[in-house]
């Protein structure tokens, strides 16, 4: 290890190296059966246990990682996991580089976010235009389009299968007939047509959070803790975001209730809602860990979450803004009263 991490002896990469390639593995294996959804959290552990080596190691052996991995993706799945595992070079340097750097774990995590989405972005251009199609902004947008369009039409084979399941939905729009609820279906389609780049970057975000996570697991694995920044490495976003996602939601929430059409300002406003709404929930997560009746409010969001799952959110990341402005004042207390002993 380092030395400037001060490190009392020499930490095995071992076990990190064959986390590391048994993740690549199963991200190829979850790609070749059909759940892409659970490769893209694998590319995150990937990364996080190529970045501790990078760290800890004695030489530039934990390359060779990479090289397994990439490999070993290739031969169970193809050219698109390898070329996802492959993304933990890039994305473990420039994690690593930073927890060097003494970066905040929400710092690293915006990098991340930021990455993920041009490498995600490079890897689906690839297979886009390998796979024929023009490129070009528009054709690019029609080819999302039509794939929400498709997506559009299996919902409502779906919800139209059954009587019951159709008089459901429509009473939870408001629906009085058939063609109203058509309508309010192509409306909701359109809207998620607008707001899938902000869907996009949120789960970008969500795996880069995730990506430091098991980063700071990883270390309490090697028994390394000593390389995290700070022994906590606490999540902690800026009072900026807090105060920009109450003022979004607010003023979206205000303008929803008077008009219906989404133009260029409430469209903006959604999408910071969207992509802070991740963080703004775990901060909830974190205060309702401080509470001593834990138990009661747990079971309390739970059942909103059951009939009311809108407002329950709300609820819940409106207490994470709370926590937000709370952390931030008990930390610029504790460093006065750090100033003032020394």
């Amino acid at each position: 290890m380092d030395n400037i991490y001060g490190a009392p002896r020499r930490v095995s990469v071992l076990p990190l190296a064959v986390l590391q390639v048994a993740a690549s593995l199963l991200l190829a294996l979850s790609v070749r059966t059909g759940f892409l959804h659970v490769g893209v959290f694998l590319v995150a552990v990937a990364t996080a246990m190529f970045a501790l080596q990078s760290i800890v190691s004695g030489s530039y052996l934990y390359f060779a990682t990479v090289a397994l991995s990439v490999c070993g993706a290739f031969l169970i799945g193809g050219v698109f996991p390898a070329a996802m595992s492959l993304f933990a070079l890039p994305a473990g340097l420039i994690m690593a580089h930073m927890v060097k750097k003494k970066s905040t774990k929400m710092s690293v995590t915006v990098v991340l976010d930021v990455l993920y989405a041009v490498l995600f972005a490079g890897l689906f251009l690839a297979v886009y235009l390998l796979g024929g199609n023009e490129f070009s902004l528009s054709a690019i947008i029609t080819y999302f389009s039509d794939i929400v369009e498709v997506l559009k039409e299996a919902f409502i084979k779906n919800i139209e299968a059954e009587e019951e399941t159709l008089t459901t939905f429509m009473n939870m729009l408001g629906a009085k007939d058939g063609e109203t609820f058509a309508a309010m279906i192509d409306a909701v389609f359109e809207t998620f047509k607008l707001i899938l780049p902000a869907i996009i970057i949120s789960t970008m975000g969500v795996i880069a959070y995730f990506t430091a996570a098991v980063f700071k697991l990883g270390t309490a694995i090697a028994n390394c803790e000593l390389v995290l920044p700070d022994p906590k490495w606490a999540t902690l976003p800026s009072k900026a975001s807090a105060v920009i996602y109450s003022v979004a939601y607010i003023i979206y929430s205000a303008v929803a209730m008077f008009s219906s059409e989404m133009n260029v300002f409430l469209l903006v406003c959604y999408s910071i809602v969207i992509v802070l709404t991740p963080v703004m929930l775990l901060m909830g997560i974190k205060w309702i860990k401080t509470l001593r009746n834990k138990g009661m409010v747990i079971v309390l969001f739970i059942f909103g979450s059951m009939f009311m799952p809108s407002l329950a959110v709300m609820i819940l990341a409106f207490f994470g803004v709370r926590e937000v402005f709370l952390c931030h004042d008990r930390k610029k207390e504790n460093e006065k009263n750090d100033d003032r002993e020394i």
